[in-house]
């Protein structure tokens, strides 16, 4: 589950690395990638999600090493969604405004 969480979160990482498009490009392909990084978004999302339900119930079963080990690693799944996701709204935001100013040129 983390592993899957881990590749999902680099992903969407990756997909806002890419050089923002601007002008006509960005009005051409603003649909495309809005919905490209909300699938992205909600699937890491689930993913997440589903990660730490799953620990909350193994940490119930599971001993102290193997439950700091569980948590530390949530824990590092989590700070990377967080960071990937403020850096999606960032993303949506910058586009929103690159799209507003093109409009207005």
């Amino acid at each position: 589950g983390a592993e899957e969480s881990k590749a999902c979160v680099a992903e969407l990482k990756e997909l806002l690395q890419q050089d923002d498009p601007i002008g006509p490009d960005l009005e051409d392909n603003f649909d495309e990638i809005s919905k490209q990084r909300k699938l992205l978004y909600d699937a890491c999302q689930g993913s997440v999600l589903a990660l730490t339900n799953l620990s909350k119930k193994l940490v119930d079963k599971a001993g102290p090493d193997a439950t700091a080990i569980l948590l530390s690693e949530l824990n590092s799944v989590q700070d990377e969604w967080e960071d990937a996701a403020e850096g999606a709204a960032q993303q949506e935001e910058r586009h929103n405004t690159a799209l507003a100013e093109w409009a207005d040129f």
